[in-house]
C-alpha cells in the first residue's frame, strides 16, 4: 500500500465568491463606462430601460449628459442632501 506521507497536500477547493452587481459590470463594460460606477449611480441596465424615455430637444441651450444629470437626481434622493451640496460631477448647478 502507497504511503501518503510526504507527498504535497492540496488545498481545498474554494467555490467563487458571488460577485457583486458593479463587478459584473465592470467585467462586462471593460473596466465600466468613463465616469465609473459610482453607489448611488444607475447600471448600464436601468439607463437602457430609462433612456428612451427621456425627450430629446430641437432646440434651446446645449444640455449636459442626459444620463450624468439623472445619476445626480438618484443621488440626491437616495442620499437626502441639498441641492447645493450635490457633487459636481451630476452636472452644473
Amino acid at each position: 500500500m502507497p504511503s501518503t506521507r510526504g507527498s504535497p497536500r492540496r488545498p481545498p477547493v474554494r467555490s467563487p465568491r458571488p460577485s457583486s452587481a458593479r463587478d459584473r459590470l465592470q467585467r462586462s463594460s471593460g473596466g465600466g463606462s468613463w465616469w465609473g460606477l459610482r453607489r448611488h449611480e444607475l447600471t448600464d441596465q436601468e439607463w437602457e430601460l430609462i433612456a428612451p424615455l427621456i425627450p430629446r430637444a430641437a432646440t434651446g441651450r446645449h444640455r449636459v449628459a442626459d444620463r450624468q444629470v439623472i445619476n445626480g437626481m438618484v443621488y440626491r434622493i437616495r442620499t437626502g442632501i441639498s441641492w447645493r451640496d450635490l457633487p459636481e460631477r451630476y452636472g452644473p448647478r
